[in-house]
């Protein structure tokens, strides 16, 4: 496999777009589609171990020297809505917690009896 092909299958494994490996990388959007459309290829280039770091992998694994890929690891972005919903339930009540729980479908949480010193 190609070193560019490997490159396009990261980016299609971890939902990463040209656009969002072009601006994370400081790599012109230009030279991916180069890449991608076999114009230019990437074995060369000073952006290997940048592309590399970034999914994790070594750059031999890039340049088809090494076939080991670890497995990704899932990225979780949240937005400023679900860290706001997550800070409000955190300082919530159990009866409110476990009202969003069964709207959820989730099992309630128990209610902690403080012990007596």
């Amino acid at each position: 496999m190609q070193v560019a092909q490997r490159i396009f299958q990261l980016m299609e494994q971890n939902g990463v777009t040209k656009y969002r490996l072009s601006r994370d990388l400081d790599i012109s959007d230009s030279l991916i589609s180069q890449w991608g459309n076999g114009r230019t290829s990437p074995e060369n280039s000073k952006h290997l171990p940048a592309i590399a770091d970034y999914f994790h992998v070594s750059v031999d694994y890039l340049l088809g020297r090494d076939e080991s890929y670890p497995v990704p690891e899932p990225k979780l972005e949240l937005t400023d809505d679900a860290i706001e919903m997550a800070k409000a339930y955190e300082a919530a009540s159990v009866d409110v917690k476990n009202g969003v729980r069964r709207f959820l479908g989730l099992p309630e949480v128990a209610i902690k009896k403080e012990k007596r010193a």
